[in-house]
């Protein structure tokens, strides 16, 4: 290998570091979040198996304080398709703002049920279990 040729980019550190970014951004602007997918499954001790992005739930009265949050700390914010998400990019890694999980909006009372381990390097809440719904 030359002095000229780059070690590979470390994708798992990069979603990390994008994680970290995106919750303090957030919790600066006190958005109440909650960390899902493989990311959250990490934070709960799961292997690390991260396909390509990072997602947070958060409440939809939320999204405009969130988005204007991310913006203002250089996180781009795309137009998604979907109605219950919102997309972000944070250099080359993907962000998911889910506003909605299996069709019902997330709210405040789903996610206090996200805990927030004292072992995590981002200092956010997660669910360290499978969600499940449970009838009013």
């Amino acid at each position: 290998m030359s002095g000229t040729d780059a070690l590979p980019r470390d994708h798992t550190q990069a979603i990390l570091e994008s994680t970290k970014r995106v919750g303090a951004l957030l919790k600066e602007a006190g958005v109440p979040f909650a960390l899902a997918g493989s990311v959250a499954a990490f934070a709960h001790g799961l292997p690390a198996r991260f396909r390509h992005d990072t997602d947070f739930c958060l409440c939809r009265e939320d999204a405009p304080a969130a988005v204007a949050a991310l913006r203002a700390g250089g996180i781009t914010i795309i137009d998604a398709p979907e109605d219950w998400l919102i997309k972000g990019r944070d250099g080359d890694e993907d962000i998911d703002l889910i506003l909605d999980l299996a069709g019902r909006p997330v709210d405040r009372e789903l996610l206090q049920r996200a805990t927030c381990g004292p072992s995590t390097p981002y200092a956010c809440r997660y669910w360290p279990r499978p969600i499940s719904w449970t009838a009013a």
